[in-house]
């Protein structure tokens, strides 16, 4: 996330994400939702503890891809904690049922977690590829987009 962008924090006992430019918190977690070209790139750092968090999360995402007219993901995981088991499955979920994703490319930080979530996106038949490098997804899911 840039350096200059402000991040503000949830009210107490207010559950929607706050918005500052295109930056949001939302409890332990914090992300930039920017729409580019036929996509929509999620860079998130911090900690989503909870599937009613990662319910909020991604409930927001659908939100932004709606708004934009968008059904591609980039996200960009580097900078978090990985997920909890319970909240993992529950993004499996959100992407093998949602109807406004089309494609996901996902940026890793090893290429052990690239490894793994190539082999779990293979075995729930979804479009979706994890990358350590970022050039390389923005190709590819401009592949994605131009083959639509």
């Amino acid at each position: 996330m840039g350096a200059n962008q402000e991040i503000l924090t949830t009210v107490p006992d207010h559950p929607e994400p706050q918005r500052a430019s295109r930056t949001y918190s939302l409890g332990k977690l914090r992300y930039d939702a920017q729409p580019g070209p036929g996509y929509l790139r999620v860079e998130f750092e911090g900690e989503i503890d909870s599937v009613e968090l990662a319910d909020d999360w991604l409930e927001h995402i659908e939100d932004v891809l709606s708004e934009h007219g968008l059904a591609r993901i980039l996200w960009d995981s580097r900078p978090a904690m990985p997920f909890p088991s319970d909240v993992r499955a529950h993004f499996w979920a959100w992407l093998e049922s949602s109807s406004l994703v089309r494609a996901s490319a996902v940026l890793m930080h090893s290429e052990m977690l690239r490894v793994s979530a190539n082999l779990s996106a293979v075995s729930r038949k979804l479009v979706l590829k994890a990358f350590t490098e970022p050039d390389v997804a923005i190709a590819w899911l401009s592949g994605i987009e131009s083959a639509s």
